[in-house]
């Protein structure tokens, strides 16, 4: 696989079903491609490398802005600390996703507050869940919307949306949740916007004001009524 001798590995779900398929580099272990697979067998997700070469030139300088940001480490104590400060950061989602790693950049890095970045996995497909504190502004929702993204109702919630096709099959969703703006990202090829959508249920957004029924009324009301702002 990329002109390197590769190693492949076939996941299956408790009934035999093919699920994904990896192929790790055997000299190192890196991941060189990796194929989610959805009910009828069809590749609905394709990652990897066409060709690479490993190590850098001994002539090559790595500019420092090119650093990983995410350089700070966060376990359970920073995580329970980083929830006092506005940020949702789960200890795990709906649908048997499990935290594998939690990092924070810091302030500047990638925004200008602190980002913290969870990522957790069923074993085949991964979600990345990003958190902010802050809301979304209406020149907010307008950047969303220059980067593609639509305002979607999935399941009884609204988030932006953006992917989910044949020609972008990663979801990405961003919505605001109590003082937190959340991202999520998630290569899930069987059901990506029913993954994002019980994420949503979890960690609900605040009612949508363009949802004049009568119980997105009430919702608003009670918003209202316990501090959740007009």
């Amino acid at each position: 696989m990329a002109g390197r001798p590769a190693a492949a590995v076939v996941a299956v779900d408790a009934d035999g079903t093919l699920d994904a398929r990896y192929w790790l580099d055997e000299a190192t272990g890196l991941l060189l491609r990796k194929e989610l697979v959805d009910a009828q067998g069809q590749v609905r997700n394709r990652t990897g490398f066409e060709s690479i070469t490993l190590g850098v030139p001994a002539d090559v300088v790595i500019p420092s802005s090119s650093q990983d940001p995410w350089t700070e480490k966060l376990a359970t104590p920073a995580l329970a600390t980083a929830r006092t400060q506005g940020c949702a950061c789960p200890e795990s989602l709906p649908g048997g996703l499990e935290l594998l790693e939690a990092r924070r950049a810091p302030a500047g890095a990638v925004s200008t507050m602190p980002v913290v970045h969870q990522l957790f996995s069923d074993g085949v497909a991964t979600v990345s869940l990003f958190s902010i504190t802050g809301s979304i502004s209406s020149a907010d929702a307008d950047g969303l919307v220059a980067r593609g993204f639509r305002r979607l109702q999935l399941g009884e919630h609204y988030a932006w949306v953006r992917g989910g096709t044949s020609s972008m099959p990663t979801v990405t969703v961003v919505w605001a949740c109590k003082d937190s703006v959340l991202t999520l990202v998630t290569d899930d090829a069987e059901d990506p916007l029913g993954t994002a959508g019980r994420v949503l249920a979890a960690f609900p957004p605040a009612p949508d004001p363009g949802d004049t029924s009568l119980w997105a009324r009430v919702a608003r009301g009670w918003h209202r009524l316990t501090g959740g702002g007009p």
